[in-house]
């Protein structure tokens, strides 16, 4: 295993880390604050910006195992997840706004505190 695959293994265990941290954060919050279906609402939307991970770590993994140092392979696999993550994101809020008739704000706080894990992750804990 290369370097470069171990630190952003490493990176994105963090990003998953700090997102788990700060969607717990905001349910509860929710939860206490609004009532019990808001926290839901929160947790929901926390875990469409899981969701995205964990589609960006499958795919980093498979980049590593099918396409390794194919440039071409490696083009088509990221555009495949992007497809993947936008087109996700896009059902689950159609899922969670349409089907399970969720609260809009606590969802999109959720996925807002889900996202903004990311920059955490990125600059708020370096080594």
């Amino acid at each position: 295993m290369s370097y470069s695959a171990q630190v952003t293994r490493g990176f994105l265990k963090r990003i998953f880390q700090a997102q788990l941290v700060f969607i717990t954060l905001i349910a509860i919050f929710y939860s206490f604050t609004a009532d019990i279906h808001a926290g839901i609402a929160a947790i929901f939307g926390g875990v469409i910006a899981l969701v995205n991970t964990l589609l960006l770590r499958w795919n980093f993994e498979r980049a590593e195992h099918f396409a390794g140092n194919d440039a071409g392979q490696n083009m088509k696999l990221l555009y495949r997840t992007a497809a993947q993550r936008l087109f996700s994101t896009i059902g689950l809020f159609v899922i969670a706004l349409g089907v399970l008739k969720l609260q809009p704000l606590p969802l999109l706080v959720g996925f807002i505190a889900g996202v903004t894990a990311l920059l955490v992750a990125r600059y708020g804990f370096k080594k």
